[in-house]
C-alpha cells in the first residue's frame, strides 16, 4: 500500500511539472499577442508639409496605429488627447498708387484672412470610421481658428490742405496658440478577435492675399478600454 501511495505521489508530481511547463509555454507564446487593454503614446510632431500663403492646403497624417485582442464580443472606448498648435498671420497694406503722383492714393481696401484647423478620427482594420453618432464619419474638430482683417478708409490730416487724405498703412497681426484637446469615441459590440485601429488627423490651412496659416499636432496619447455598456446600448 505504501508503494502505491509513493507511485501516486510521483505521478502527481510529474503531472504538476507537466502543467507548469505547459503554463510557462503558453505564457511565452502569448507574450507577443495583443492585450485586452491597449495604451499607446507618441510625441513626434507631425506638421503641415509647408505653411500656406495665399492658397489652401491639407495633409492627412497618421497619429497612431494600435492592435488589441478581445476574447469575447465587447464594447470599446477610445480616448484620444493631442496638443494642437495653430498659426495665423495676416498682413494688410494700403499705399498710394505707383504712378508717383503725390497724394494719388488707391481707393481699394484690403481684406485678408487665414484659417487653420485640425480634424481627428479613428478607422478600424477595414478602413471603416468609428462614428460619434450612428452613420456619421466620426470626424471631430480638435482645434480651429478663422482670422479675418479688413482695412478701409484710412486717412491722415494734411495741414497744407486742411483736409483728411488717404494715408499709407501697414497692419501685421500674428497669432500662435498651443493647447491640448481630447475626445472619446465609443464602438458598441466590437466582436471578438484581433482588432487594429488607426487614429488619423487632417491638418488644413487656408490663406488669402497676404495671409499665412499652418496647423501642427504635437504630443498625443491614445487609450483603448474594453467596457460593458448597458444591454441594447446604441450610439
Amino acid at each position: 500500500m505504501k508503494n502505491k501511495v509513493i507511485a501516486i505521489a510521483a505521478a502527481t508530481g510529474a503531472l504538476s511539472s507537466m502543467l507548469v511547463m505547459q503554463l510557462m509555454g503558453t505564457s511565452a507564446t502569448a507574450a507577443g499577442e495583443p492585450a485586452n487593454k491597449t495604451a499607446v503614446s507618441g510625441s513626434t510632431i507631425a506638421s503641415m508639409s509647408a505653411p500656406v500663403n495665399d492658397g489652401a492646403t491639407s495633409e492627412e497624417v497618421t497619429l497612431f496605429t494600435a492592435t488589441m485582442k478581445t476574447s469575447a464580443p465587447t464594447d470599446l472606448i477610445f480616448q484620444v488627447e493631442a496638443e494642437c498648435s495653430l498659426i495665423t498671420n495676416v498682413v494688410d497694406l494700403k499705399t498710394d498708387d505707383d504712378d508717383n503722383a503725390p497724394g494719388d492714393f488707391t481707393d481699394t481696401s484690403h481684406a485678408d484672412g487665414a484659417v487653420a484647423q485640425m480634424q481627428v478620427w479613428i478607422e478600424d482594420e477595414n478602413g471603416n470610421p468609428v462614428g460619434v453618432a450612428s452613420g456619421d464619419d466620426g470626424r471631430v474638430v480638435f482645434c480651429n481658428r478663422a482670422f479675418h482683417q479688413d482695412i478701409t478708409d484710412l486717412t491722415q490730416y494734411n495741414p497744407d490742405s486742411g483736409e483728411n487724405e488717404p494715408s499709407d498703412a501697414n497692419f501685421d497681426t500674428y497669432l500662435e496658440t498651443r493647447s491640448t484637446h481630447g475626445f472619446n469615441w465609443i464602438r458598441v459590440n466590437a466582436g471578438s478577435g484581433v482588432h487594429t485601429y488607426t487614429v488619423k488627423a487632417l491638418l488644413e490651412a487656408t490663406a488669402t492675399a497676404q495671409g499665412y496659416a499652418q496647423a501642427i499636432v504635437g504630443k498625443r496619447t491614445l487609450v483603448i478600454e474594453p467596457v460593458k455598456l448597458a444591454q441594447r446600448a446604441s450610439i
